[in-house]
């Protein structure tokens, strides 16, 4: 039978190990992709994507069309790190997840603004669209500077 410091111990290292499970996701993984569509609203990105947000956003004009892009973490591989922690009465594994991100676009064009195009950044920069590809420098450009 465990003691009463004993399960506090565990009790207390397991909610600091589920503490990171909080946060707002700004990654996505690629089953999500799925529900994507050229023509799509925001609010059907949104509902595809979800519960993941954008970590960043970024509005304007080009050649006379309006452009409004959303940045994700695309979720491209994972692994597992084990810290251990030991006290007084033994060692205990912590196992946390560690996942590996590429920038991931959403582009909107128009009003009302209907998804373009998605991807990594570096595929999308190499389209056959003239347009596309300007597009998308103008948009690594703004992502570069403070919004």
């Amino acid at each position: 039978m465990q003691s009463s410091r004993q399960r506090f111990v565990h009790l207390a290292l397991l909610l600091v190990a589920l503490s990171g499970c909080a946060n707002v996701p700004t990654t996505v993984d690629r089953d999500r992709l799925a529900g994507l569509q050229r023509g799509a609203s925001f609010e059907e990105v949104d509902e595809a994507l979800s519960p993941a947000k954008p970590s960043a956003r970024a509005t304007f004009e080009l050649d006379g069309q309006a452009y409004e892009a959303q940045w994700y973490g695309l979720i491209t591989g994972a692994s597992q790190q084990v810290t251990m922690t030991c006290g007084k009465y033994g060692c205990i594994p912590v196992v946390y997840p560690v996942f590996s991100t590429s920038p991931f676009m959403v582009i909107f064009v128009g009003e009302p603004k209907r998804v373009l195009t998605w991807g990594l950044e570096e595929e999308l920069g190499k389209t056959d669209d003239p347009a596309l590809v300007k597009a998308v420098q103008e948009l690594k450009t703004r992502r570069m500077k403070p919004q």
